[in-house]
């Protein structure tokens, strides 16, 4: 259970980092965990967690962590975590007060530590730790922390799946739209035999009104011819009767 995992040592953090991460859940919901183990594992650290890139946008976006209200976005090169991730390298402070360009997102914070994730060169994120005490963190802290942000190997296998999907869920809209533009030439094709068989019964339906009423001239014609001969008949009779 998880709720029974207690950490005596900092050491034991980097084995315990796999047996938390279940890659078949969400990301985020792994970094929330993440973020509760580390912070278990460093002593008067008042605020842990993780701040998410966006590549195209050069700026971090807070992610899960531990802790009090914190900043939601910063940009690459600004504070501690922003020069973290510009320049792809830990930042060990032990005094943020003489940071240049320091962030104050908690007015208790006195040292902090900020570790890039870095994936196929690029920054993942950032892990951030906050404390109240000034040198909290040392650089056997930043070698743990460091190890933490490369055994995180399902963060690469996440990350390689989403932009999977991404390639699937654009692979078949091309399809769609491909299929849309050979369907749009069938549908003209089909709305033009339609009009065809419309036309084609438009015109069967007069050829029958004219057959049926050609027939009934042809009759009326016929009486009349029989009519004329009954005439003659009867006219020479009556030639034949006087003589």
């Amino acid at each position: 259970m998880l709720e029974n995992i207690y950490i005596e040592s900092k050491n034991e953090l980097i084995g315990l980092v796999d047996s938390i991460i279940d890659d078949t859940i969400p990301l985020v919901s792994n970094l929330s965990n993440l973020s509760r183990l580390i912070m278990m594992a460093f002593p008067n650290t008042l605020w842990c967690g993780f701040y998410l890139s966006n590549q195209m946008k050069d700026t971090l976006y807070l992610g899960p962590y531990q802790g009090g209200l914190a900043c939601t976005t910063i940009p690459f090169g600004k504070g501690v975590c922003g020069n973290s991730a510009l320049n792809k390298t830990t930042e060990l402070v032990p005094n943020v007060h003489l940071y240049p360009g320091h962030i104050a997102c908690s007015s208790k914070t006195n040292s902090e530590i900020v570790v890039p994730i870095i994936r196929d060169n690029l920054v993942f994120g950032v892990i951030d730790l906050d404390s109240e005490e000034f040198n909290n963190y040392s650089l056997e802290d930043q070698k743990i922390l460091e190890e933490v942000s490369g055994l995180n190997k399902n963060a690469d296998k996440q990350i390689e799946e989403r932009n999977n999907l991404k390639k699937e869920l654009e692979k078949l809209k091309e399809d769609e739209w491909n299929i849309k533009s050979e369907t749009i030439p069938l549908e003209t094709e089909l709305a033009s035999c339609r009009k065809d068989i419309d036309n084609a019964k438009k015109s069967l339906a007069e050829l029958t009104a004219f057959k049926a009423n050609f027939k009934d001239n042809k009759d009326k014609l016929q009486l009349q011819v029989e009519e004329l001969t009954k005439e003659q008949t009867d006219y020479k009779l009556a030639q034949e009767s006087v003589m």
